[in-house]
């Protein structure tokens, strides 16, 4: 049985590798997002006398939480379009 990229060409297989790295090390870095947001909730109720409550209005706890996490994905999708934005610059 011979292995699946055995037929790429060396240069294909380190981007392939590459990239599967940072799409990887993206994800991690994500899901570490989620942890310290997960681990600072205590700190943050108790600090900022946050409250939970029904409506988005009463809801400070909620909307306070919800928005660090939705600024990390939208950072992280827009350092994903400048990268990618700068990544096809024609070179001189």
């Amino acid at each position: 049985m011979t292995p699946i990229m055995s037929n790429t060409p060396p240069g294909n297989r380190t981007y392939a590798f590459s990239l599967a790295f940072a799409a990887a090390l993206g994800g991690f870095l994500f899901g570490y997002d989620f942890v310290i947001i997960a681990g600072a909730q205590l700190y943050l109720k108790e600090q900022f006398k946050l409250v939970e409550g029904v409506f988005w209005a009463r809801d400070s706890f909620g909307f306070a939480i919800s928005s660090a996490v939705w600024a990390a994905l939208w950072f992280a999708l827009a350092g994903g379009l400048d990268a990618g934005l700068a990544g096809t610059q024609k070179r001189p």
